[in-house]
């Protein structure tokens, strides 16, 4: 008999024991440890467990910097460093063919963003709640996300009150 390389019983989802699982906080301090900083100094981490077809595979830590973004691939139940991709943000905004300048932010008409220019997660939210009207602990659901997309940092902040969803993306800088 011919083999058709796909799994006959594949409609029964697997049971994931999770227990063995170390969390996303420890995942988290895992890549923050690698990196030799704390929390503080970045500008976002985000932490999630990536899966496949329903089963967890690792932890995803996303720690953005101002000037890089680091993305951890971290075992779920040893605590190991499985990959560590470094995107500099100068490169991800398409910049990487200006001319380097000596104004110090690397190159020619970049937006050279410099951590310090960067809201916080906080600051960010605060922004959000005072224009929406809402105190924040009255919002349920409350998603924030740092993205660096075409060349503008910025935060995408969901939540929801009195049954409405609220979607806003706050300029980072």
């Amino acid at each position: 008999s011919k083999d058709d390389d796909k799994d006959d019983d594949k409609n029964e989802k697997p049971i994931i024991d999770t227990s063995a699982f170390i969390g996303e906080e420890q995942a988290q301090s895992i890549a923050l440890k690698d990196l030799g900083i704390e929390e503080s100094a970045a500008i976002f981490v985000e932490t999630k467990i990536e899966t496949d077809d329903g089963v967890p595979e690792y932890y995803k830590v996303k720690v953005y910097l101002s000037d890089a973004k680091h993305v951890y691939k971290i075992d779920l139940t040893k605590g190991t460093v499985l990959a560590h991709k470094v995107t500099e943000i100068n490169k991800q905004q398409g910049q990487q063919h200006g001319k380097p300048d000596n104004s110090g932010n690397g190159y020619q008409g970049g937006n050279g963003v410099q951590a310090g220019d960067i809201i916080s997660k906080e600051q960010a939210k605060a922004i959000v709640f005072a224009d929406a009207g809402i105190a924040e602990s009255d919002a349920i659901n409350v998603k924030i996300a740092y993205d660096c997309d075409d060349g503008k940092a910025e935060y995408e902040i969901e939540f929801i009150y009195n049954n409405a969803e609220y979607e806003y993306d706050i300029d980072a800088v």
